[in-house]
């Protein structure tokens, strides 16, 4: 977030649940992403030097993050929610926004990845099983 004060009020919001980082540029952000590896990110479209659009982008390009990516954004044109979507942000929020809502986007998106990180558990699991299973079947009796 390139505000000063919606970084603070986000961080307020956040810390008492989250460790908050805030970068003010897009490309200290992209860097500071791989090491810091958020949970989620959340995102102007309007950075000071790239565009947040931009900056999702790249993240998606990249297929060591696969984290939420919020936009919250002034920009409210369809176009640019469209665009927003399009480079692969999970949420697309306009300011004035309501806190109580972004919380809970937040937590969804989480819940979210700990189901799907919870989905991916079993699969190994599951195919070891059925492998097993027909060893078993084809085996000599």
């Amino acid at each position: 977030e390139r505000d000063i004060n919606t970084a603070f009020f986000l961080r307020h919001l956040f810390e008492a649940d989250y460790k908050v980082f805030n970068r003010y540029e897009g490309e200290k952000a992209l860097n500071d992403i791989g090491e810091i590896r958020p949970d989620v990110v959340i995102s102007c479209v309007l950075l000071d030097d790239m565009s947040g659009l931009d900056l999702c982008s790249m993240l998606r390009g990249d297929k060591h993050y696969d984290r939420p990516f919020i936009f919250l954004t002034t920009c409210s044109a369809g176009d640019q929610q469209a665009a927003g979507m399009k480079a692969g942000a999970d949420y697309y929020i306009t300011k004035p926004f309501d806190p109580d809502y972004l919380q809970e986007v937040v937590r969804k998106a989480l819940d979210n990845v700990r189901a799907y990180e919870s989905l991916l558990r079993q699969v190994p699991q599951k195919q070891t099983a059925k492998h097993d299973e027909e060893a078993r079947a084809q085996a000599p009796a």
